[in-house]
């Protein structure tokens, strides 16, 4: 073996050496380490939020094969003025409740059955406000308030 082709047979090593020392994954996506508890259920970015009591919650038999494909509507009242906002809520919407004992917040994943009037619920939206009274727009995840915090 010449020198030329020792120091090719080196170089062509090197990836695999740096990568044997950089670990494995293990287990399923988004579990965290293998042996401990799956991540928490985390609220997607948006633009704005607004958190106000459901003074209305009406499920849509879904029309057509669009996507998003819209579930239904739910209207909120922002105090102390009554500031009315409806929105739409897709099969991309996520809902949560949040539990807010001993001043750690933890969210558990619901459906949108779960949704009832007279709650207090925080509501995540992006895109578009519709100009209309009451402002219209796209739910992206709503959160049922801990009636304890």
């Amino acid at each position: 073996m010449t020198v030329k082709q020792g120091l090719r047979a080196a170089l062509a090593s090197a990836p695999i050496i740096v990568l044997a020392g950089c670990g494995v994954l293990t287990g399923p996506v988004g579990t965290g380490p293998a042996g401990t508890e799956p991540l928490a259920p985390t609220l997607p970015k948006v633009e704005a939020t607004l958190t106000g009591r459901l003074t209305d919650v009406t499920p849509l038999d879904p029309a057509g094969h669009s996507s998003p494909v819209t579930v239904g509507t739910i209207a909120t009242e922002e105090p102390p003025a009554p500031n009315a906002m409806v929105f739409e809520i897709t099969d991309r919407t996520m809902f949560f409740r949040e539990y807010a004992g001993q001043g750690v917040s933890e969210l558990t994943e619901i459906s949108f059955s779960a949704l009832r009037t007279g709650v207090i619920a925080r509501v995540g939206y992006s895109g578009p406000v519709r100009e209309s009274y009451p402002a219209q727009a796209t739910a992206d995840y709503i959160v049922l308030e801990d009636p304890g915090s």
